[in-house]
């Protein structure tokens, strides 16, 4: 068995303890971190989510053969990179759209409480921390150890991992996406900084429309009035401008990877070992999707 291997079966196995690790959190000390303040019950659960990973480094860090990229910081990548940021959000919001047909929208429940808040404390607890914290773990971490599958499969096997740990079908929908294509803007500039700053772009952005929306119990006001066919509708506007945007996306990332020399190497790169499904994986998924069914429906 290669080191690559051994490192895949290694990660699926965290991804499974996270899993379980969560479920027992929610159901434990669920209480508790509901009766912390909202950005306080925020940054916990952001801490909770990053222990294990962060526990798997410091157990294997001898044996990875990673490590996570941190290439040369140009500004013309980063005004790209928030170009390419920005096209990504009507796709986003048809994806947010399509899974708010059939389930609740799990963001605004949970910046329910951050009203009284500063914008700068609601930006560190909603977007800056989770920037930071989740690009390490995901696209750090669990693709660092994934993309000796090649580029493609690692970021499919990424954006499965980044969307069932959310734990809910709502954020699952763009989660998914949002994983596969931060994986990729990793790759094409060679640094993982600039999908924190994209991380933050998007989790920002949803929290000042939030604050200018009057708030997140006013914006779930609006979207609990918000009938089936109203979704719908939304979902196929959005749909259409997100598949020009998603289109002038590629674009945009294709223009990265080749400004910053990368290009060659991704082509090189999109196919890699065979493997990567193993038993605990397979375990992983579907004990969240059990759990987000039961969170959901029951």
């Amino acid at each position: 068995m290669t080191t690559e291997n051994r490192q895949v079966r290694k990660i699926n196995r965290l991804f499974l303890l996270q899993i379980v690790f969560i479920i027992l959190v929610s159901l434990l000390g669920g209480r508790f971190l509901s009766e912390l303040p909202a950005r306080g019950s925020l940054l916990a659960s952001q801490l909770i989510y990053a222990f294990l990973p962060f526990l798997f480094v410091i157990l294997y860090y001898r044996n990875m053969e990673f490590g996570i990229p941190l290439g040369k910081f140009r500004i013309s990548t980063l005004l790209m990179t928030l170009l390419f940021t920005v096209l990504l959000l009507p796709v986003i919001s048809a994806l947010n759209a399509f899974s708010m047909i059939f389930v609740e929208n799990y963001v605004v429940e949970m910046q329910t409480g951050l009203e009284s808040v500063s914008m700068a404390e609601a930006l560190f607890a909603v977007a800056f921390v989770p920037a930071f914290l989740e690009e390490l773990v995901y696209r750090g971490i669990f693709f660092g150890c994934y993309r000796k599958l090649g580029i493609v499969k690692g970021a499919i096997l990424v954006g499965i991992v980044f969307g069932v740990l959310h734990m809910n079908f709502n954020q699952f929908a763009y989660a998914f996406f949002i994983g596969i294509a931060f994986c990729f803007l990793m790759e094409a500039t060679g640094n993982i900084i600039y999908c924190m700053i994209a991380h933050f772009f998007i989790n920002g952005w949803s929290t000042v429309l939030s604050s200018l929306g009057g708030g997140a119990e006013a914006l779930g006001t609006a979207a609990a009035a918000l009938t089936r066919e109203d979704m719908v509708n939304a979902f196929c506007v959005y749909a259409v401008i997100g598949a020009v945007t998603g289109t002038l996306a590629v674009c945009v990332l294709v223009w990265i990877a080749d400004h910053n020399g990368t290009l060659n190497d991704m082509k090189g790169n999109l196919r890699g070992e065979k493997g990567g499904i193993t038993l605990p994986f397979i375990l992983a998924v579907v004990i969240g999707v059990a759990f987000m069914v039961l969170r959901e429906f029951l």
